[in-house]
């Protein structure tokens, strides 16, 4: 058989002759088909024999078989759009879904005229990197050179402008608000949509309300609950317009009403028990007789209670409650509800819902949530209008306590909770002493067992720390019976001393009773740092330690700063400190803070410049050849601690003089100088108790005669205090007749 093949040696100059446009178009394509074994007499020796592969990506690599490319007409459409319409009041919150289809590569621009209403918030379902902006109507987003005659005429108006990049489908939520008109009983709403290929507008209303006339059609759908009606969207029919009476319910809802609400939950292992404590107040005129709430179908309606309750109602997520007749203008009202915790799961996401009041578009309120011992509450989720707020009881986790304010329509948020496993948890209460011969450290321990029963804990302090006593504290029998004598009942707590040893800064505590209360114990230890007697004026800086108990899945607790007067302390805590009041903490101090974990916590200590004042009260009184002395000198230590005193004394008589008081540890005397030193630094009011007697020379009596008696002269020796801010003194001298 004979072979042929292609000869493609002509194709170089067709190629080529691509380059020069301007010149005769040559022929599409010829091609020469030569046996092989003549190839020879046709190819020169310049000749480039090419196969088939070869010869094929040589035409499309020259752009010869490339097709034309035809862009898409538009860069963006508007495909389909579902909107629905609620009235809340005068206004009406709309939401809108849109796709829209992006068809060419870069940013595309799709218009978003909406007359009439105001577009509020925009969320893309697709992407969430940017990749869909809303321009507002009107704006700028290139400035061009305007001609001087065209500067006078009125700027041109322009609509809201989404921009989007990617092609493909994009789902666009929007969220519009519009106002509605009323006159003569009829409300109406009226707005134009953007021009789109289908879609339709859906008025939702409460029920009993009844649709006017409309020359469009309209489907419109009436039930025992509400009242919608729809209307088709097209790109011939962008006005929508509805009109609309309320029914009675609806124009008893017209009555302006605050309500206010206070949620508790309790959540364990099996159960969300719920209590809702709801207001209602009108300041304008007289409440219904009825009322609706809201609720998941999946919550179950345990009671309602209230004043002049009639009856009330638990059905497809709805409760409605029913009041005497009679004209009222506050009323409160308690809902108990129920639901389903981790249904035999280990761990669950619950939402804990609010109440929601038909026809009332704010709710303000406190919302609790406190879990037991069974469950751990790892996190609750809610919107921006949930806020978090601090409470003395706030704990986490296990036995959580947390208080949250919520306002407006706030969603239900979303509380992650998980079994508790048999484990040990502890709260660790640390008071924190700075005084002046030692930082002491009170840790009070409440150890829980969740399962099964322990005997021993061990509990590691920070290296350094000087352990000084282990204490258990018991409640005594009769903890709920008042006392005499005692100012409350937690001072009836009863203190013993446990089995425990030591060892290597590890404290082993045991015990042989099976209580199923809380183990309290109390440790005592203190620490001397380095220079702690002698702080140079800087002062130092220390890292406060924490003790480490073993086997404790958990612990949780306050710490309290306190400080004597001689000290000034700066805190600077870690993240994982939350502040509080000092002065209502289980542990008081000047500086409080919650702890949830591990953490750091660095004080700066400096001690204050010392001030002393003194006040000498003193008298004298003359006796045969003597003066008896007998003073007082007052002090008053001010800020720093002072270990000593120094009084100067008239230096022939200093051997005269003896001084006594409380905390005296030495008197030394140099020269005129006496120097009084005291067992520790002290701090506030002092008296020093000061005596002497001065020797008199007896003088003659009138005319030298002895017989007549005698007379001397004698001066009060001068005591004064030295090293101090201020000092006075008062004398009284006593005739001895």
């Amino acid at each position: 058989m004979l072979r042929f093949a292609a000869l493609c040696a002509s194709v170089l100059a067709f190629v080529c002759a691509r380059a020069d446009d301007s010149g005769p178009k040559p022929p599409d394509r010829r091609e020469l088909w030569v046996p092989m074994d003549e190839l020879g007499r046709v190819l020169n020796d310049k000749a480039v024999l090419l196969s088939r592969e070869q010869y094929d990506a040589l035409l499309r690599d020259s752009g010869i078989d490339k097709p034309a490319k035809h862009d898409a007409p538009a860069g963006a459409v508007l495909s389909s759009a579902i909107i629905r319409a609620v009235p809340e009041g005068k206004t009406a919150s709309i939401h809108t879904e849109l796709i829209v289809n992006v068809l060419r590569d870069g940013w595309a621009a799709l218009p978003l005229e909406f007359a009439g209403a105001e577009i509020g918030d925009v969320k893309s379902k697709r992407r969430l990197d940017g990749e869909a902006v809303l321009v507002p109507k009107n704006a700028a987003l290139r400035t061009d050179a305007v001609p001087a005659n065209q500067k006078a005429q009125a700027a041109p108006q322009h609509p809201a402008t989404l921009l989007l990049r990617g092609r493909g489908e994009h789902r666009i939520t929007l969220e519009l608000t519009a106002l509605i008109a009323s006159t003569a009983g009829v409300n109406s709403l009226a707005l134009t949509v953007p021009n789109v290929a289908s879609g339709t507008f859906t008025l939702a209303l409460p029920a009993g309300a009844t649709m006017e006339k409309s020359e469009r059609g309209m489907k419109v759908s009436t039930t025992a609950d509400a009242t919608t009606a729809t209307l088709a969207l097209s790109p011939a029919t962008r006005s929508v317009a509805f009109a609309w009476k309320n029914g009675a319910a609806a124009n008893d809802a017209q009555v302006p009403v605050r309500v206010g609400a206070k949620v508790r939950y309790n959540i364990d292992a099996e159960k969300v028990a719920g209590t809702s404590l709801v207001r209602i107040e009108s300041a304008l005129g007289d409440l219904p007789a009825s009322f609706e709430f809201s609720l998941p179908p999946e919550v179950k309606v345990l009671a309602v209670h209230a004043d002049e309750l009639r009856g009330w109602e638990a059905a497809g997520g709805k409760v409605t409650v029913n009041f005497q007749p009679g004209a009222r203008k506050a009323l409160d009202l308690q809902i108990d509800t129920e639901l389903a915790a981790l249904a035999g799961k280990d761990s669950a996401t619950v939402a804990l819902p609010l109440p929601v009041l038909a026809k009332v578009p704010r709710l303000d309120g406190v919302l609790f949530v406190e879990g037991s011992d069974d469950v751990i509450v790892k996190e609750i989720a809610g919107d921006a209008a949930l806020r978090r707020v601090p409470t003395a009881e706030d704990r986490g986790e296990r036995e959580f306590f947390g208080a949250y304010e919520f306002s407006g329509r706030a969603a239900a948020p979303r509380v992650t909770i998980e079994r508790a496993l048999p484990r040990l948890e502890a709260d660790l209460d640390t008071l924190v002493e700075f005084r002046s011969d030692a930082i002491f450290f009170t840790r009070t321990i409440t150890l829980r067992e969740q399962k099964g029963r322990r005997f021993s804990a061990a509990i590691t302090l920070p290296a350094g720390e000087e352990l000084l006593d282990v204490r258990r504290i018991s409640e005594l029998a009769i903890e709920k019976q008042k006392i005499p004598g005692l100012p409350s009942n937690e001072e009836a707590n009863q203190e013993s001393e446990p089995e425990w040893t030591q060892e290597a800064g590890r404290v082993l505590i045991k015990w042989s009773d099976e209580s199923a209360k809380p183990r309290v114990f109390r440790l005592r230890s203190r620490v001397e740092p380095e220079k702690w007697t002698q702080l140079p004026p800087e002062g130092i800086s220390l890292a406060l330690g924490d003790a480490k108990i073993a086997d404790a899945a958990k612990v949780a607790g306050y710490i309290a700063l306190m400080a004597d007067p001689a000290f000034r302390i700066e805190a600077q805590p870690g993240e994982t400190l939350e502040r509080r009041d000092g002065r209502s903490t289980p542990v008081q101090g000047d500086y409080a803070w919650f702890r949830r974990d591990a953490f750091d916590l660095n004080v700066k200590i400096a001690r204050r410049p010392a001030e002393v004042l003194a006040a000498l009260t003193g008298y004298a009184l003359p006796l045969e050849g003597v003066l008896d002395m007998h003073a007082s000198m007052n002090y008053q230590f001010l800020g720093g601690g002072t270990r000593s005193v120094r009084i100067r004394v008239p230096k022939d008589l200093a051997q005269n003089f003896h001084f006594d008081g409380p905390q005296i540890a030495e008197r030394a005397l140099a020269d005129d100088v006496w120097t009084i030193t005291f067992q520790k630094e002290l701090t506030g009011a002092y008296a020093l108790d000061i005596t002497a007697q001065v020797p008199v020379a007896k003088q003659a009596g009138g005319g030298g005669d002895g017989a007549k008696g005698y007379s001397f002269a004698v001066k009060v020796p001068v005591i004064s205090p030295l090293d101090v801010v201020r000092a006075s003194g008062l004398w009284a001298v006593e005739a001895n007749t």
